[in-house]
C-alpha cells in the first residue's frame, strides 16, 4: 500500500476542531454541534524540516497503520502537541485518506472499532467534512450550519498550554463515563436540541443562555475541571458578554465566548492576559474538510 495522491500533490490536509455542544451528551446518542477550523494538520511524503515522523502506535492512526506496509511520511501539528483541538482524530483522518479511504463513514466504523467505542468519533465526521454543524449520531449525519454559526461573535480562546491543563479524551472517558445515567443524558441531550435554532444571528441572548446553562450542567456532574468553571465565571463577569462554554473533555481544553461589540472583545482579552489564556480569534474560522494539498 502506498500514498495515493492526485496530480502529484504529496500533502494531505485536515482541520483542527472545535465542539460547541454536546460534549459527553453524544456518548448517549445526542447530536453535537462542532466546527472544523484553522490552522490545518498536515501529513507529507518524505522528509521535511519541521514535520514528526511517526505516531504513537496506539493511537487511531498508529492502530490503523499497524502491519500496513508504508512510505515513510511526516506530520506537522500546528499547536505544537499542546492538544485539545483534534490532533489524534486528525492524525487518523489523515492517514486513512491518504490511504485511499474516500468514505467518511467507512473511516467513522474503523475508528470506533479501534479505539473501543469510547471516543464518539463526532470529531472525525467534522474534520472529515469541514465547516461546522450538527453531527446526529444515531443517523450518522451531518447537517451543515456553516453560513449561520460564522457570522456569530463566538470569540475562540485556548488553554491548552497551560501546564497540566490538558484532560485527555481517553482516561476522561474511562473514569467519567460511567457517572453519566440515562436521565442525565436526556437532560442534556434536551439542553442540546434546544440551543440548535438559536445558532444564527440575531438569537445571541438565547444561545448564550444554552452555552452557558449546558456548561452548568456539566459543572454539577462534576464533568466541568476547576480551572475551566473559574475561567467560565470570570468572562461572565464582563457585561457585553452573552455566554461562554468550554470545550473538550472537562470543558478544560478551549473555551467559546459570545460578545455584543468590540468593546466587549476588548474586556475579553484584558481577563484572558490576566489569567494566561490565549486568544486565537474573534470568531471562528471555519475551515474545509480532508483533502490533498496542492
Amino acid at each position: 500500500m502506498s500514498l495515493t495522491s492526485t496530480k502529484n500533490s504529496t500533502t494531505v490536509s485536515a482541520p483542527s476542531k472545535v465542539f460547541l455542544l454536546g460534549e459527553y451528551a453524544v456518548l448517549g446518542g445526542s447530536p453535537a454541534v462542532l466546527a472544523a477550523i484553522e490552522p490545518r494538520f498536515r501529513l507529507r511524503k518524505g522528509a521535511t524540516s519541521g514535520f514528526s515522523t511517526s505516531f504513537h502506535p496506539e493511537s487511531p492512526a498508529g492502530l490503523w497503520l499497524k502491519g500496513k506496509k508504508t512510505e515513510p511520511f511526516q506530520w506537522r501539528d500546528p499547536w505544537q502537541g499542546q492538544g485539545g483541538f483534534g490532533g489524534s482524530t486528525a492524525e487518523f483522518i489523515s492517514v486513512c485518506f491518504a490511504y485511499g479511504v474516500r468514505d467518511p463513514l467507512e473511516a467513522f466504523d474503523s475508528y470506533r472499532e479501534l479505539t473501543g467505542e469510547r471516543p464518539s468519533g463526532a470529531d472525525l465526521m467534522v474534520q472529515w467534512t469541514g465547516g461546522a454543524g450538527v453531527w446526529s449520531p444515531r443517523e450518522k449525519k451531518f447537517n451543515d450550519l456553516s453560513s449561520s454559526i460564522s457570522s456569530l461573535n463566538l470569540a475562540l480562546v485556548s488553554a491548552a498550554h497551560q501546564k497540566d491543563r490538558k484532560v485527555k479524551t481517553h482516561d476522561d472517558l474511562e473514569k467519567n463515563r460511567s457517572r453519566l445515567g440515562p436521565s442525565d443524558f436526556r437532560k442534556l441531550e434536551a439542553q442540546v436540541l434546544e440551543a440548535i435554532p438559536f445558532l444564527i444571528p440575531g438569537q445571541e441572548e438565547q444561545l448564550g443562555r444554552c452555552l452557558t446553562g449546558y456548561a452548568d450542567t456539566l459543572q454539577g456532574l462534576g464533568l466541568e475541571t476547576e480551572a475551566a468553571f473559574s475561567d467560565r465565571i470570570a468572562l461572565l463577569s464582563i457585561p457585553g458578554v452573552w455566554g461562554v462554554k468550554g470545550c473538550g473533555a472537562g470543558l478544560s481544553d478551549a473555551l467559546i465566548v459570545g460578545y455584543r461589540d468590540t468593546e466587549s472583545l476588548r474586556e475579553i482579552q484584558e481577563i484572558l492576559f490576566l489569567r494566561d489564556l490565549k486568544f486565537i480569534s474573534s470568531r471562528l474560522m471555519l475551515s474545509s474538510g480532508v483533502k490533498w494539498d496542492d
